[in-house]
């Protein structure tokens, strides 16, 4: 008889299928008042039982159950050991089938590892799994058994297969290996060549890139300073041309002609002493009686002259190139004279050591400066007004409020002593200014200065400073100002006889040199 409608059987009773059903611990509500829910027979059963006979049948499960748990319990050891061979074997096939697999172990292994029969109970689904495996004569487990053979055969096949494949693949590539690896060899050294010219490249480039770079900023630099040096440039020359412009406007105070008698009169006054000399009655007649002596004599009154001329010409000259002296016109063209644009003719010996103002030349040295207006001064007026006063002598004309009786030795006496003063200048110009360089691309305009005379029963009546714009290739020419004058070793004879006259000299030379750089704007 069973307690329920159902028709399941016990999992651990499936092999006594006579064994009543053990009634469920909710058929008994309290222990006073039993009560008993009691299900319909199967079809087969007509008659109910009692109260009794059902308590009969429970002690009988009870004990009978009690016996099986024994008799589990004495068999658990030897299951235990016979799982744990089995999953052993298992695990072996496995690594060798699959040895790359990542497997954990299972419930029923960590269950035979280390578990007990209360565990057991914990786990009612493992517990009903392992006494499945218990049982010889199940047809589940017959099923598995022939599912785990055939999959093993099949694991094993697939396994020699694979085996047999990489051994074939083995065999094939065991001989490509050195032709691979030359090949490898081949392609790492091109590789290695490849890697080293695109370095260079690289490098060649960022050369180029600096360089470009430098270049660039180079000519930043470059410009940079290219425009400031303009820019003084251009403030200089408009300053050059501001003072060019307030000469200009002295010299136009006055008339051409107003301006030459201004300038004359200038000259004039500077050697008005040596000209007082010359025109005296007792020097005339002195000129005449020196003739007839002897010419040591003839020197030695040559000499006192030439001491007294030379002295009395540098004295006044120091004195009217004074600031506060000097005339404004004459001043004006001094200061003018070393512009380009004036085109004063200028000797070779100073032309190839000087540049004049223009508009690419806006800075000059003050030696150069000074220079210029040296031979300026003394050669392109002093002098020749010198020679034209002389002249102006002959034929008994009255200067001044004097009458002058001349005569061709008188002329000829006056005409050498001016040879003598021109030649002392000249010499003391070159002494001074033989050291300093020449120029690159002179631009001033030079000429070929020489003194010609006009004589009468060979005596010099008449002497002037000729201008040839046409060079003549001569060595003498780049130590001379003006050709034809009287040889420096005269000069350099009379400063040995008298060394105190040299040194007057020297030092009122100096002198004059500093009055024009001072009159010389910078």
């Amino acid at each position: 008889m069973q307690l329920s409608a159902k028709n399941h059987s016990n999992n651990y009773l499936e092999n006594y299928p006579r064994l009543p059903l053990i009634p469920q611990k909710n058929q008994f509500l309290t222990q006073e008042k039993p009560q008993f829910r009691i299900y319909q027979q199967s079809h087969h059963q007509k008659n109910q039982l009692t109260f009794k006979e059902i308590f009969e049948i429970n002690q009988k499960n009870q004990e009978l159950l009690n016996e099986l748990m024994y008799a589990l319990s004495q068999d658990l050891p030897y299951q235990q050991q016979q799982i744990l061979t089995n999953l052993n074997n298992q695990q072996d096939y496995d690594l060798k089938v699959k040895p790359d697999r990542i497997r954990y172990p299972s419930v029923d292994n960590r269950i035979q590892m280390g578990s007990s029969l209360e565990d057991v109970r914990k786990y009612p689904q493992v517990g009903m799994n392992q006494f499945k495996e218990l049982q010889p004569y199940s047809r589940t487990e017959r099923m598995y058994k022939k599912r785990n053979a055939h999959q093993r055969k099949l694991s094993d096949n697939g396994f020699e297969i694979d085996n047999k494949q990489n051994y074939k693949y083995k065999v094939i590539n065991g001989k490509q290996n050195n032709t691979n690896q030359k090949i490898q060899k081949n392609t790492l050294g091109e590789s290695k060549l490849n890697k080293s010219l695109i370095g260079e490249q690289n490098q060649n480039k960022k050369l180029k890139f600096k360089t470009v770079g430098y270049v660039v900023f180079a000519t930043m630099c470059l410009s940079k300073k290219y425009r400031i040096i303009q820019q003084k440039k251009q403030f200089l020359r408009n300053q050059l041309n501001h003072n060019y412009q307030e000469h200009q406007k002295v010299v136009d105070q006055f008339s051409k002609r107003q301006a030459i008698t201004h300038e004359r009169q200038y000259y004039a006054y500077v050697v008005e002493k040596i000209i007082h000399h010359l025109k005296e009655q007792s020097f005339i007649d002195e000129t005449l009686e020196i003739q007839n002596q002897s010419k040591e004599y003839q020197s030695d009154i040559r000499k006192v002259h030439i001491f007294k001329f030379t002295t009395l010409l540098l004295k006044n000259v120091e004195l009217y190139t004074r600031q506060n002296t000097i005339t404004d016109i004459v001043r004006s063209q001094i200061n003018m004279c070393i512009y380009e644009q004036t085109g004063i003719p200028i000797s070779r010996f100073v032309g190839q050591r000087c540049h004049f103002y223009n508009d690419d030349r806006v800075k000059i040295p003050v030696e150069q400066q000074v220079l210029i207006a040296l031979e300026y001064y003394f050669f392109c007026n002093l002098i020749p007004q010198l020679c034209e006063i002389v002249a102006d002598l002959q034929d008994n004309k009255t200067i001044g409020k004097q009458k002058v009786k001349t005569n061709p030795s008188h002329l000829n006496e006056c005409h050498f002593y001016i040879c003598v003063l021109a030649t002392l200048i000249q010499q003391k110009i070159v002494q001074v200014f033989s050291e300093l360089k020449k120029v690159k691309n002179p631009n001033g305009s030079i000429v070929q200065k020489s003194l010609k005379t006009t004589e009468q029963q060979n005596l010099v009546i008449k002497a002037y400073i000729a201008i040839n714009t046409q060079l003549e290739d001569d060595n003498n020419e780049e130590s001379e100002i003006v050709k034809g004058l009287i040889s420096s070793d005269l000069i350099l004879a009379l400063e040995e006889e008298k060394p105190q006259w040299k040194k007057f000299i020297d030092k009122t030379f100096s002198q004059i040199i500093t009055n024009l750089s001072n009159l010389l704007k910078k």
